[in-house]
């Protein structure tokens, strides 16, 4: 079972609406299809590698166009898949912080089960 931390989201510059708090566990995070992937970076779940990737609307036969997170910092899996990359399952996030493989930005919506939310306000 994946160790859960419960963070109040305070910081200004943050990809997150100021007060609001998250919730964030370990993942597996693919090498592929992006090496260098960015903290506020829409996840999906590829079902056939078990690894988390960029999300991308595109890509629906491997479940890659559901997006269940937001990768929590910046990581560079050029040498391989990074084991606890850090994934935030739930918050209000600010419209514009977040980014996707495709669409480059996360329109405003529900995400994960209405878990996740990003908002026009920052």
């Amino acid at each position: 079972m994946a160790d859960f931390a419960k963070t109040l989201c305070d910081n200004a510059d943050s990809i997150f609406i100021a007060g609001e708090y998250t919730q964030s566990i370990p993942i597996l995070l693919a090498t592929t299809p992006v090496a260098y992937t960015k903290r506020g970076t829409a996840l999906a779940l590829n079902s056939s590698t078990n690894k988390y990737q960029p999300y991308n609307v595109a890509v629906t036969p491997n479940n890659c166009a559901v997006c269940v997170g937001v990768l929590g910092d910046d990581y560079d899996a050029s040498g391989g898949d990074i084991d606890y990359a850090k994934m935030y399952v739930e918050g209000e996030f600010a419209y514009g912080s977040i980014s996707a493989q495709s669409p480059a930005l996360m329109p405003i919506g529900m995400y994960n089960a209405a878990q996740i939310l990003v908002k026009g306000v920052k």
